[in-house]
């Protein structure tokens, strides 16, 4: 039996399954669970939202973007 795929725009498809646990009541956890949903732990460790150079901490090589389809899908269901 195929799990069931919701499309959330933008080329994203999460498992049905996995939607039911996400907040609408408050955004940041709504955020937060999204983001559980469509990256792994290890993504998220190793990424940021830019990918740009943190002026704060110029000493330390910029992480890798995460993936923009995936960002626009978030803030799709946040509005």
């Amino acid at each position: 039996m195929a799990l069931a795929q919701v499309d959330l725009g933008y080329g994203v498809w999460a498992n049905a399954d996995n939607l039911q646990y996400v907040s609408r009541q408050d955004v940041t956890k709504t955020t937060y669970t999204l983001c559980e949903v469509l990256f792994t732990k290890e993504q998220l460790a190793a990424s940021s939202l830019t990918g740009r150079q943190s002026n704060a901490f110029q000493n330390i090589s910029a992480k890798q973007k995460l993936d923009e389809n995936k960002v626009r899908a978030i803030i799709g269901k946040l509005l």
